[in-house]
């Protein structure tokens, strides 16, 4: 479902001027179709979160948890974040 959701999502992307969204989605939708079996069947049995902390219901999804580690480390310690 979450593929389907995908492809039917692309022609918005473009239509409503997502440059980034259009691009990346095309690539990320032509890899999800060509995952071996081994990895498909793994994210069928649940294991496509990331665990931050240990514990069962402590899952976040992977670009949740790409936001929270590296991209903050990516900035670096001269960048300042304002809090509204």
């Amino acid at each position: 479902m979450h593929i389907r959701c995908v492809k039917e999502s692309l022609p918005l992307f473009f239509a409503a001027k997502h440059h980034q969204y259009a691009r990346y989605g095309v690539v990320y939708l032509r890899t999800m179709e060509c995952l071996p079996d081994s990895v498909y069947e793994h994210f069928m049995k649940g294991h496509h979160v990331v665990h931050l902390r240990a514990g069962l219901w402590n899952g976040i999804w992977s670009d949740m948890g790409i936001e929270t580690t590296w991209m903050k480390k990516g900035h670096g310690p001269g960048i300042k974040y304002c809090s509204n």
